[in-house]
């Protein structure tokens, strides 16, 4: 198991003294309903077509103080699930430039400078990132922070930007068509780019982006988990899968679809606590907002399938968070196989101490099952001792 991710005070820090040097010392207050109008926009409204939230200083900031971290520590999740779970070893592009990051719809840069910051962290030196958004100010928000921070979280790497659309961008670009990268991120903009395109535009599109894949490289799309977005990434994931020579790395271990698409009132997504950074807790407490938790859906395909994990037991994905009856603790995740299997353990067989163990079990885990009893009833099982629980994953 590896450590959960966590936002860089010193990134905390940068945001504070761009928001105290444009609003003064009650930065916070002036910001609050700026970050209530963008919140709304991101869950409540959809419209139909998103609005260059950055071109306000005061969206630009409210976003970098509120939103920011939050995309930088879910970007992390799926990331260091494919180093240090899955397998995953990214050839490099070429010995001279390192690895090759492309960010479309960049924004201020959050999910491609955590990922260039975690390539950063496990010694990839020389790694390129590449942006792409359609803001001239939150491009010149991430220079300005990919030159502050430069030393601290990713020295030796190069920052490239594009001031266009992201749907420019394919392997007939005029720049971008003829580099390979090995990863591609798009995080959290898809849903906004094509807020109302039709699945085969989203299809078409995609398909073009994985022409840019290395050939070890990883497409890695995080969406909103609302079930409207969560369940279309998964029906397109499972498309790419089928017609694109693609292989699935996430969030399941299974190449087929997502068995929870066919159920109707659940659905595929990821709920991970947290540590709050400080003023992200006091812009959100006033509002009323549930800060602890965060929300999203990913989707992770490459050209090469990953290593495949021992057969012994089960190993399974938590799709809901684990619950108690009066009689048992209930544990529900999708499997190898990629069926949805449901497991109880009773509570006369579980101590008081292991009980808190289990209870901080959460949605998205991968845990490993090496013992259990078949019960009658489709893909149910029973499990005789708390420790046949074993968490994988943080």
């Amino acid at each position: 198991m590896y450590n959960k991710p966590q936002y860089p005070q010193y990134l905390e820090a940068f945001w504070t003294q761009q928001a105290q040097d444009v609003l003064g010392p009650r930065s916070l207050t002036a910001l609050r309903e700026h970050v209530w109008a963008l919140s709304t926009q991101f869950t409540a409204e959809r419209p139909e077509h998103f609005s260059n939230y950055h071109r306000s200083a005061w969206t630009l900031l409210a976003y970098g103080l509120y939103f920011f971290p939050q995309s930088w520590v879910r970007l992390r999740y799926p990331l260091q699930e494919l180093f240090e779970f899955r397998g995953w070893q990214p050839k490099l592009s070429g010995s001279a430039q390192g690895l090759k990051i492309l960010d479309l719809g960049a924004g201020l840069g959050a999910t491609g400078l955590s990922a260039l910051a975690y390539l950063s962290g496990r010694g990839y030196a020389h790694v390129q990132l590449h942006a792409v958004d359609h803001s001239a100010q939150a491009l010149e928000a991430l220079e300005k922070l990919h030159r502050a921070c430069y030393d601290t979280f990713w020295p030796g790497s190069q920052l490239k930007i594009y001031r266009e659309s992201m749907l420019r961008v394919g392997p007939e670009h005029p720049r971008l068509g003829k580099e390979s990268f090995d990863l591609i991120i798009l995080g959290f903009s898809l849903n906004e780019s094509h807020a109302q395109a039709e699945f085969d535009d989203k299809l078409f599109f995609l398909k073009h982006l994985t022409q840019l894949l290395s050939p070890s490289g990883i497409l890695l799309i995080l969406e909103p988990a609302l079930k409207e977005t969560s369940e279309a990434l998964q029906r397109l994931s499972a498309e790419l899968i089928q017609k694109s020579n693609l292989f699935s790395w996430g969030p399941y271990l299974h190449q087929g679809p997502c068995p929870l698409l066919s159920k109707g009132d659940v659905w595929t997504h990821e709920v991970r606590t947290w540590r709050i950074p400080q003023k992200l807790q006091q812009l959100g407490t006033p509002l009323f907002k549930v800060l602890h938790e965060l929300k999203f859906s990913f989707s992770a395909l490459g050209k090469r399938g990953a290593p495949a994990l021992s057969e012994m037991g089960h190993t399974l994905r938590l799709v809901a968070p684990p619950y108690e009856t009066k009689s048992v603790y209930l544990l529900k995740g999708v499997a190898q196989d990629g069926q949805i299997h449901s497991y109880e353990l009773q509570r006369r067989d579980a101590p008081r101490a292991r009980m808190a163990f289990l209870k901080h079990l959460e949605r998205g885990d991968f845990v490993h099952i090496p013992v259990f009893k078949t019960l009658p009833g489709h893909e149910h099982f029973r499990l005789q001792a708390p420790e046949d629980i074993i968490l994988l994953t943080p």
